[in-house]
Order: structure tokens, then C-alpha cells, then sequence
């Protein structure tokens, strides 16, 4: 099995580098990305501190969170070269804006429900190099207001601020122009943001490959078959590579690794175009 999407604690999961590794061995993947959003921290340790020439595949990533005309847009990168200044600009900006995205949820807390975090967990927001919602749901769930992050995301974690992201179109041109492979990551939405239809999806691809996207994740584990299969329909009419990951979190999301549809089924690796354009595997 092959799972290109997956999230450790270098962003809003909550596995180790050596669990995510484990765990994937565990359940039988040939081939995984790492895609922490804006960050590639966890990826160059993974390169720098596990590769054994042996086992399991792996390929870097990285997922950036973009805004477009409206709608949240998730772009993934893969296979780039950790030291390329455009990725490394991407980042240090997406940072930036995500500290700022933060800071702004925070006071909507405030100001909407009179909530004020615990100061020893606001200085484990502040010290963090990459702080998320996540974090904050889980901070809110030890105060007592849920129980489940999904829970603290549809009653406190609402408010989005996407003059506070950075744009799709920026993000695919910047990365276009790096040693890289660009994907559009569950392009028909996610479970805590609001589903576009395929309609709007052909819409955005008419525009995202002219500056320069290289694929599609048409297979996720919020998908259906007949999704998937829509999906895998629009990446053919593009000439666009075909991707799948299950967007694992740890305990965040109730996901699986490997998991690359909402139904549990197995998705086979032939399946998946995208990885036979990959250059630098590395075996863990």
C-alpha cells in the first residue's frame, strides 16, 4: 500500500517521527510522505536520522494551507530539495501567517466565548515553532469545553481568516518554479471545512495548471468510490499525476494509515501515478 499524506507532531499530529515510521511498518506500507503543514522539519530529520538503505520507502513532503477566492486550499509538495530558496520562502512566510492566524484565534476566543487559555499553555503556543489549531482544541478539551477535537473545531475553531493565508495560485507558481512535484490535496474539501463541488473543482484545475500544479489527490479517506472515481476523471482530462493519502493524524482525526478512502477499501498502488515520477526515494 502506498499513503502519500500523513502529519506528525513537527505540525498537528500527534505521532513521534519513530511511532508514524513504526506504525507504518506495522500496517504494511511500502511507501509514505510526510506532509506537515509548512514545515519540513520533521522530513529532514527523518532523511538525516532513519535512513537505513533498507525497509520501508519514503519520500519528503510538505502541505501548505492557501486560500482561494474563498475556498481553503490545501497544496501539497513533494520530493523538492530541502535547501530550494523558493521552498524555503513558502515556508518561512506560511509561518509567519500561521503565527498571525493564532494570534487572531485566540482573541476570538476571547471576544466570542470569554475563554482565556492557561498561561503554561500559552507559552507552549509561543514556544512552538509551527503552532496550529489542533494545539488549541487540545488545550480546550484539557479546560473541559469537549471532549473531541472535531468537537472544539465546529464549536469554537470556526473562525478561519483567509486574508491571513497564503494565495493557491501564489504557492503552485512559487513551487513551479523548484525541483518539485505540486498536488492539490483533497480537492473536493475536508471535514471541518465546507465541500465544493466538482463544478468549482474544474474551475480551479483550469486555472491551477496553467501556473503550474503536476497532480491531483484523488483518492482520501473523506472520499467515496464514485468521489475518487470523479476525481481520477478530471486528473485524466488535465494530464495530471494521481496521487492518494489517508491525511493521517494520530489521535487528531479518526483516520488510519492507509486509509485512502472513507470506506475502508483498498486502494491498489497502480493506482497512483504520481509516485513513478518521484526521483529520490529513501528506504528506512
Amino acid at each position: 500500500m502506498i499513503d502519500l499524506h500523513q502529519h506528525s507532531i513537527f505540525s498537528d499530529g500527534t505521532d513521534s517521527l519513530e511511532e508514524l515510521i513504526q506504525k507504518n511498518k506495522d500496517s504494511h506500507i511500502e511507501l509514505f510522505a510526510l506532509t506537515d503543514h509548512d514545515t519540513i522539519d520533521g522530513c529532514k530529520k527523518i532523511i538525516e536520522n532513519h535512513a537505513k538503505n533498507k525497509g520501508i520507502k519514503f519520500v519528503p513532503g510538505i502541505e501548505f494551507s492557501t486560500v482561494d477566492h474563498g475556498d481553503t486550499v490545501h497544496i501539497l509538495a513533494y520530493d523538492y530539495d530541502p535547501a530550494d530558496k523558493n521552498i524555503v520562502a513558502l515556508i518561512k512566510k506560511g509561518i509567519a501567517l500561521r503565527q498571525k492566524r493564532v494570534k487572531n484565534t485566540l482573541n476570538f476566543l476571547k471576544k466570542q466565548f470569554g475563554i482565556t487559555l492557561k498561561g503554561e499553555q500559552l507559552a507552549k503556543i509561543k514556544a512552538s515553532k509551527n503552532p496550529n489549531k489542533p494545539m488549541i482544541a487540545n488545550f480546550l478539551i484539557e479546560l473541559g469545553y469537549g471532549t473531541s477535537v472535531s468537537e472544539m473545531f465546529k464549536k469554537y475553531l470556526y473562525a478561519s481568516f483567509d486574508d491571513l493565508k497564503l494565495t493557491s495560485e501564489e504557492v503552485i507558481k512559487t513551487l513551479s518554479k523548484s525541483q518539485c512535484l505540486v498536488v492539490w490535496a483533497h480537492p473536493l474539501g475536508s471535514s471541518e471545512r465546507q465541500r465544493i463541488t466538482l463544478e468549482k473543482v474544474e474551475e480551479k484545475l483550469q486555472r491551477f495548471t496553467r501556473c503550474g500544479l503536476d497532480g491531483l489527490e484523488c483518492y482520501h479517506s473523506y472520499f467515496s468510490a464514485e468521489e475518487s472515481q470523479s476525481l481520477t476523471a478530471l486528473a485524466k482530462k488535465y494530464n495530471l499525476l494521481i496521487s492518494g493519502g489517508s491525511d493521517y493524524h494520530g489521535r487528531n482525526k479518526t483516520v488510519e494509515i492507509g486509509q485512502l478512502n472513507k470506506d475502508h477499501q483498498t486502494v491498489e498502488p497502480e493506482s497512483l501515478t504520481l509516485p513513478q515520477k518521484f526521483r529520490n526515494i529513501y528506504y528506512l
